[in-house]
């Protein structure tokens, strides 16, 4: 029984250190601050990928504390690249989209 209570314990701790953060992204047209609806989202090397809404806005959930390169596309625009580093808190970022 004491193994079962160890074995939990130490679950729930590695579970509890183990946080994830979000990112929550705003994506225009640099020109006209119109929204970029349709824009794709990818997180470099995490493989997690978004796509913005109506409103220009994209989430990316569940990302792990780390080095990552933002990388969003859109149709007709430079691709967007920022290196970022998710380390304590949810990310809250504005993408401008040069044509």
């Amino acid at each position: 029984m004491r193994h079962i209570i160890l074995t939990l314990a130490i679950l729930v701790s590695a579970l509890a250190t183990a946080q994830n953060y979000k990112l929550n992204l705003n994506v225009t047209e640099k020109a006209t601050h119109e929204p970029v609806v349709m824009g794709t989202v990818l997180l470099e090397p995490s493989g997690l990928t978004a796509v913005t809404d109506m409103k220009g806005q994209a989430t990316l959930n569940n990302v792990p504390r780390g080095q990552y390169t933002l990388i969003v596309r859109y149709v007709g625009f430079e691709p967007y690249r920022l290196s970022i580093n998710v380390s304590n808190r949810d990310l809250n970022l504005k993408v401008e989209m040069v044509e």
